[in-house]
């Protein structure tokens, strides 16, 4: 349906009965289950309410990333990561929703360090303990072994907000220095 236009008789014509029924069956004809975008205000702001549930699919939704069907973007080679010598696999990834940032991360090389730590471009907020969400990793390896405790992984909001650490066995132990490690997971926390 495009927009409407109708032609109504003028003052001082004397108007037939068919002069009013064109217009108005056009409009009728329109308005009944044929109004599309042309015909919403720019700016309408529809209230939620009125779209039925379930009526949005993920092919509507934009995947501009920051929105909700957004794009995930590959944070791999601009972060710094910190207890390999080297890496045989390196995947950081990202999202942001609003103020919730998502990272799934999977990182195995040779260890050279008793810490793990790897940048992201989103800062943390500081919730004012210094720490913000706190998970665990998904998959540890250390020295060559699977890790029996899940590692602590955490952001230091005080410290470097932009910083995730990753810590053995719950934070109660160091990582070997050498040998095969692995870490993979996903991390969630909210943006400053």
């Amino acid at each position: 349906m495009g927009t409407i236009s109708v032609s109504l008789p003028a003052d001082g014509t004397t108007a037939d009965v068919g002069d009013y029924n064109t217009p108005l069956t056009t409009l009728v004809t329109e308005f009944n289950g044929n109004i599309d975008d042309a015909n919403i205000k720019s700016g309408a702001a529809i209230a939620g309410s009125k779209i039925a549930d379930a009526s949005i699919t993920n092919a509507k939704l934009s995947t501009t990333t920051g929105e909700i069907g957004g794009a995930w973007t590959d944070y791999s080679s601009s972060s710094t990561v910190t207890g390999w010598s080297s890496t045989t696999q390196k995947v950081i990834r990202y999202t942001q929703v609003g103020k919730t940032v998502y990272v799934v991360y999977g990182i195995t090389g040779t260890s050279n360090s008793t810490s793990i730590t790897f940048t992201v471009p989103i800062a943390a907020k500081d919730i004012g303990t210094g720490l913000t969400s706190e998970t665990s990793t998904g998959l540890a390896e250390d020295n060559g072994s699977l890790v029996s405790s899940p590692a602590r992984v955490y952001i230091d909001a005080s410290a470097n907000a932009s910083l995730i650490n990753i810590v053995k066995s719950g934070g109660t132990a160091n990582w070997t220095n050498s040998g095969t490690k692995l870490v993979r997971g996903v991390h969630i926390y909210e943006a400053a």
